[in-house]
């Protein structure tokens, strides 16, 4: 059974901070180590009006943003184009070709493989639906994880508002997001009545990654902290994986 994770992503240039890069490289040993079929790899960046299922033979990386200098650093890939086919059929998702990997995607790719280059395959985030239908379909994930390793790549804390200070109130909210996913309690991150949820996440896309990866957690497995610093003042890295 391949692994399923949600990453928080931050900035790009989390591709320079040594701790968090190592911290990943760990996990993207165990990845590698699994020997996947296809990384699956959901990004906030990636928004459709309905899900969409990439079927490249090859990728990209997409610099969408600007002002971090990342020192010309790419995750361009391959894919795997036959099982993202039966992906797409499977999840009733539309086969796309795609520009490339944002960096939501591509950035997480690196940290985790390096130079090493592995099959991946995109999965897009469909707007306009309740938090409930996002659990619902990383539930319907679970059974590619037979073949496909699972990325969900959003954001604990996501307010770029606030990039150059941590304040209480990010830290509150990381701590409620952690409290609520060790003890797999599903129900309170789709209510979510935590006061902090709007400053938080004034948009909601990179928040809904987490939906997904509860979602895909299979019965009995264990949602353990993959890392839980943060970055540029109250943008939060907090990451997590399942654990068998």
């Amino acid at each position: 059974m391949q692994n399923t994770y949600f990453f928080s992503h931050g900035s790009p240039l989390v591709l320079f901070k040594k701790d968090f890069k190592d911290r990943l490289k760990e996990e993207g040993d165990i990845i590698i180590s699994k020997n996947p079929k296809a990384i699956l790899v959901l990004s906030a960046h990636n928004l459709t009006e309905e899900p969409e299922v990439s079927i490249n033979e090859h990728y990209e990386s997409i610099y969408d943003f600007y002002g971090f200098d990342v020192k010309g650093l790419k995750y361009n890939t391959f894919g795997n184009k036959d099982l993202a086919y039966k992906i797409s059929s499977y999840i009733n998702a539309k086969p796309k070709m795609v520009s490339g990997l944002d960096h939501g995607a591509w950035v997480v790719l690196r940290l985790l493989f390096e130079d090493k280059l592995l099959p991946v395959i995109s999965l897009s985030i469909p707007i306009r639906h309740t938090f409930d239908f996002y659990y619902d379909f990383g539930k319907k994930l679970q059974n590619l994880r037979e073949d496909a390793c699972l990325i969900f790549s959003g954001g604990a804390v996501h307010n770029l508002y606030y990039m150059n200070t941590l304040t209480d109130w990010s830290l509150a909210f990381k701590n409620y997001i952690k409290e609520h996913v060790l003890n797999k309690n599903h129900k309170a991150l789709i209510n979510n009545h935590s006061k902090y949820f709007d400053i938080s996440h004034p948009t909601k896309e990179h928040y809904v990654p987490l939906l997904y990866f509860m979602g895909s957690l299979l019965e009995g497995e264990v949602p353990k902290i993959v890392y839980e610093d943060f970055e540029m003042g109250s943008i939060s890295l907090l990451s997590f994986k399942g654990e068998l």
